[in-house]
Order: C-alpha cells, then sequence, then structure tokens
C-alpha cells in the first residue's frame, strides 16, 4: 500500500510545473496599448470607426475611456504613472501639441513654445519628456525637454540643430532617449551621456528603470537593429533578429519585439511570449511595455484579428507546497477509509 501511494504521488509531481509562471489573456479590443501603471492601467490611441482619426483612451478593469475631452480631433496617449497622469499629444489648429492629463481629466500644456511637439514619458512625481519641433526653419529637427508643473519647461538638448528626443524618465529623474540618433540619458543636472551602439551608426532608448539599466535598440556591424540593453557601461544585444526592446521594469526584466515576435528578456535569458504565453487563438507580435508587477501589454492576433492584449503572470505553486500537497493527499485517502 506504501508503494502505491509513492507511485500516485511521483506521477502527480510530474503534472506540475514547479516555479514556472502561466499567462492569462485580456483581450483589450481592437486598440493600440502604449504603457501601464502597476495598478494595471492601460493607455494607448484607437482609430475611429474604421479610420484613421485616432484617440487616446485609458483601459481601466474592463472600462475603455476617451481621454481626448478636450473636443479636439486626434490625440495619442503614451504613457501613464501610477497616480494615472498621462503623457501624451493632442491635435488642435497648428502644430500638435505635447500635454499632460491628470487623474480629474484636465490637460495640461507643455509646450510654450507653439511648436510641433510630443510628450513619451511621465513619472511617478509626474515629470514629463519628449520632444519639441524647434530647430531651423524647413526641418522637423526635434529636441528632447523635461517638463513639470512646478518648474515648467527645460530644454536638455542646448542646440537646436542637433535633433534629439526624451522618450522615458525614471524616479531619479534620469532621461533616457536619444541625441543625434544615438542614445543616450540626461541625468537630473542635464548632464549628457551617450550609450553607444553595438558595432552600427544608429541607436536609440526607450526606456530605463531606477537603477538606471536603458532598453531601446542599437545597430550591430552588420546594420541590423537589434534590441539592446546598456546598464554600468556595458551594452547588449538581448535577442537575436531585427527589433527593439520597448520596456524594463525594476526588478531587470524587460520586453519588445524581434522579427514580429514579443518577446521577454530576464537573467539573460529570452523568450518569445508565443512560446511562454502559449493561449488557443493569439499571436503575440508587439509587447510595448511591463509593470512592476509582471504584467505585460502589446499588440498582437487573436484568431487572425489584431488586437491589444493584456498579460498578466499567475505563479505556480513552488516544490515545496506542490511536494506536501501531494504527499498530503495519499494521506487524506487512508484517513477517510480508515474513517469510513
Amino acid at each position: 500500500m506504501k508503494t502505491a501511494a509513492v507511485i500516485v504521488a511521483i506521477a502527480l509531481l510530474a503534472s506540475v510545473s514547479y516555479g514556472s509562471t502561466i499567462y492569462s489573456v485580456t483581450d483589450l479590443g481592437d486598440i493600440f496599448p502604449e504603457a501601464l501603471n502597476d495598478s494595471g492601467q492601460v493607455v494607448g490611441s484607437y482609430h475611429i470607426d474604421f479610420t484613421t482619426i485616432s484617440e487616446a483612451f485609458l483601459w481601466d478593469s474592463g472600462t475603455l475611456s476617451n481621454l481626448n475631452r478636450g473636443g479636439q480631433n486626434q490625440a495619442f496617449a503614451n504613457d501613464i504613472n501610477n497616480s494615472g497622469a498621462v503623457a501624451g499629444q493632442i491635435g488642435r489648429p497648428g502644430p500638435w501639441s505635447a500635454v499632460s492629463w491628470n487623474m480629474s481629466g484636465t490637460i495640461a500644456d507643455i509646450d510654450s513654445l507653439g511648436q510641433y511637439s510630443n510628450a513619451w514619458g511621465i513619472n511617478n512625481a509626474g515629470v514629463v519628456v519628449g520632444g519639441i519641433q524647434d530647430g531651423p526653419t524647413g526641418t522637423s529637427w526635434a529636441r528632447a525637454f523635461r517638463w513639470s508643473s512646478s518648474d515648467g519647461l527645460t530644454m536638455l538638448d542646448t542646440n537646436p540643430a542637433s535633433g534629439s528626443y526624451g522618450w522615458a524618465i525614471n524616479e531619479n529623474g534620469t532621461v533616457a532617449g536619444e541625441l543625434m540618433n544615438t542614445a543616450c540619458t540626461w541625468d537630473v543636472t542635464g548632464a549628457y551621456q551617450p550609450l553607444g551602439t553595438l558595432g552600427g551608426l544608429f541607436s536609440m532608448a526607450y526606456d530605463i528603470n531606477d537603477a538606471g539599466w536603458v532598453v531601446g535598440y542599437a545597430e550591430d556591424i552588420a546594420r541590423t537593429e537589434r534590441p539592446a540593453l546598456w546598464h554600468d557601461g556595458t551594452s547588449q544585444a538581448l535577442v537575436g533578429g531585427n527589433g527593439a526592446a520597448e520596456a524594463i521594469n525594476n526588478a531587470g526584466v524587460a520586453v519588445g519585439y524581434s522579427s514580429s515576435r514579443a518577446f521577454l528578456w530576464e537573467g539573460g535569458n529570452a523568450q518569445y511570449l508565443d512560446d511562454i504565453a502559449s493561449v488557443p487563438g493569439w499571436k503575440f507580435d508587439t509587447a510595448e511595455d511591463i509593470n512592476e508587477n509582471g504584467w505585460i501589454v502589446g499588440r498582437g492576433t487573436l484568431n487572425g484579428e489584431m488586437r491589444g492584449y493584456l498579460l498578466k503572470p499567475v505563479p505556480t505553486p513552488e516544490p515545496s507546497t506542490a511536494l506536501l500537497l501531494v504527499l498530503g493527499l495519499p494521506v487524506v485517502a487512508l484517513r477517510r477509509r480508515l474513517n469510513s
């Protein structure tokens, strides 16, 4: 009888995935998610009635809200902080403008220069970064900026003819972006630090965590744009193929896309979401952001139709917990038999 109980326990253990992670997927609809905060609120844009007109949205627990409450034609939401403040862009007569929405939906104008501008990142202190096209007449060059409601607009790039963008800002006030087609950072004092490439000509930084780890893309010697990570003076490609790393959280987990496949990178290992989050009907094409809970938003297809998605990790039992559970089953069965 003891031998039979051990055999049953071994069989049950073989079917459990110890310490691994499975994912649940939420269909967000035909939208373009860009970012999410630690509460799971998602922002991005969607097209109205199958047109090319875009509206900014906030998705919260299954409810989709239009952020464009100012009566403008078009808007884009690019990032959201943990207070629900949003950085983005709104269409108005004349140049499009960088803006920030607060929790009540009030729109704060960022661009006091009256030029074409866009806000790409916002941290939990409400500091916004982006770019303003105020270069020489007839050019589309932009300059990276930092903005807050208390300090106003600060240009990070002092040369209007150089071309730069701020794409993300961490809680220490360090900005990740690009200057003259090269990934870089600006610290809280405005000091500039180029990050370099992987042997090619161009690179761009899209996100930065609080430890100063930066992700984006960098050309290799073959001029292929590779998903890249910079930290502690080093640079590396995260996965093969053409693509970019779009986001990184404070645990050092990065997400992005490579050759039209969404990937997750952690601790030196990259895996495609299609392989680790295999969900019937879904194909995950891009991963745009990851929060501190490991939740991921991006774009993919569901049964061949383009959809936005939200992936949530669901940890499986650790080996010790599962082992106790499985080994306890025969004991329970024996007690029931003795009591019957």
